[in-house]
């Protein structure tokens, strides 16, 4: 709740319509600071993505199902993603050495909890979605 009422209150003030899935999580196995890291990078990333488009549309679930813990953000672009040597770039022109460690972060918190995680888009639309095995 620390990290989601925050930027679902930042998406509201920003016009972004934030749809979210959300079920009972207590049985969550990932520690809060590495919950702290998914969320906050993939919400950071989604509403300053989504301030870019006319449409701005962001989705989450976060949900236990199957004995596993799904993590999905899919949120509006402006612009198409760049990969460089099979990581993705920013396109923040601020303090690039600083930028496009985010998505850097989430995965190695996937990894070290045996997850799996995809990331797929086109020109509208960005979607990242992981499986954590409880």
């Amino acid at each position: 709740n620390s990290i989601i009422e925050p930027n679902y209150e930042a998406a509201k003030q920003k016009a972004i319509t934030f749809i979210m899935n959300v079920n009972d999580l207590s049985g969550i196995t990932i520690s809060d600071e590495d919950i702290v890291i998914l969320l906050s990078n993939l919400l950071n990333n989604a509403i300053e993505a989504c301030e870019k488009t006319k449409e701005k549309m962001l989705k989450m679930k976060f949900v236990i199902e199957d004995n596993q813990i799904i993590l999905s953000v899919k949120n509006s672009i402006a612009d198409v993603p760049v990969k460089v040597d099979g990581e993705y770039i920013s396109s923040k022109k601020d303090s690039e050495e600083s930028h496009g460690i985010g998505l850097k972060n989430v995965a190695e918190v996937i990894e070290k909890y045996n997850g799996r995680y995809v990331i797929d888009f086109d020109e509208k639309m960005f979607s990242i979605s992981m499986i954590i095995p409880l």
